[in-house]
């Protein structure tokens, strides 16, 4: 894959988007292409994660076994999307399995290679830290307001019930 190919995907994702062109570089030169067909299981839940994927092209179903057996789909992914960027820092497991809907393209960085990187660029670290302390923050935040929420829906709940008064 050419560079510019490989800075396009490594554009596609926001953790790498606002760093220096010189880092994004860095980080393009990692990318590897491939390319998987309708129906081809891409990882399965219980595989070693090892590696970040960024959809260029395609539909990809990330799903798991709901209790009862069932498959559950959790989310479709579109050109754009990203999985596994905690596979660049840690050696756990797949929780889910991917599967390619449609012919679908990914870029792919493998998790060694990654870390090689950071310990040779301790600026591009230092700045990949503050983008994803920023999104733990914001998820902290949107959980926040869940919570908050449900409590808001059950004291208006309270509140109804209360309203009717015994005539009802």
């Amino acid at each position: 894959m050419d560079l510019q190919h490989a800075l396009e995907c490594v554009n596609l994702v926001p953790l790498f988007r606002s760093l220096p062109q010189k880092q994004k570089e860095e980080v393009a030169k990692l990318i590897v292409q491939h390319k998987y067909t309708k129906g081809t299981i891409i990882y399965m839940a219980g595989d070693s994660v090892g590696h970040f994927l960024i959809l260029e092209a395609g539909q990809i179903k990330i799903s798991q076994v709901a209790a009862n057996g069932k498959e559950q789909l959790l989310k479709v992914m579109q050109p754009g999307d990203f999985d596994g960027e905690s596979a660049l820092f840690n050696g756990n497991q797949r929780n889910v399995t991917a599967t390619a809907l449609v012919d679908s393209n990914i870029c792919q960085i493998e998790q060694d290679a990654f870390q090689a990187l950071l310990r040779s660029s301790s600026q591009l670290a230092v700045k990949l830290l503050a983008i994803m302390s920023k999104q733990i923050s914001e998820l902290q935040e949107e959980k926040n307001n869940c919570v908050n929420y449900r409590h808001y829906r059950q004291s208006c709940q309270v509140f109804i019930r209360n309203q009717r008064g015994p005539w009802r």
